[in-house]
């Protein structure tokens, strides 16, 4: 029997690298603006990877955020490099304020869905 993460290391097949280039989908942590320190990256995400790197090194974390800039786009294209952003990116999530009910956005679906719905609330 195979242990599940050696394939975990393997990289993204090119079936689904292609495909996110064809969809132009965009990873949840990626920006469409470039900056000059954060590149693509969310700011908060490479700060959080940065502060946690840098207590490893007793370091600044300024110091750290080109290698964790780099490191993301690595860790982007393989299954455990992927799984381990996505618990980065929760982290993110978690932490940011909670919406108040007015700043929250209007995410109710519009057209049929929405009519089939208010039926329930």
């Amino acid at each position: 029997m195979l242990d599940p993460s050696i394939l975990a290391s393997e990289p993204l097949p090119a079936v689904y690298r292609n495909e996110i280039k064809l969809r132009c989908w965009r990873f949840p942590w990626r920006t469409s603006c470039r900056d000059k320190i954060y590149q693509t990256c969310d700011r908060r995400l490479v700060e959080l990877i940065a502060k946690e790197r840098a207590e490893w090194d007793k370091v600044n974390w300024q110091q750290k955020v080109p290698t964790v800039i780099k490191s993301i786009s690595n860790l982007e294209v393989s299954k455990a490099g992927l799984e381990e952003l996505l618990v980065y990116w929760s982290k993110v999530l978690s932490s940011s304020t909670p919406q108040t009910e007015q700043s929250k956005p209007n995410d109710q679906p519009i057209g049929y869905y929405s009519r089939a719905n208010a039926s329930k609330y």
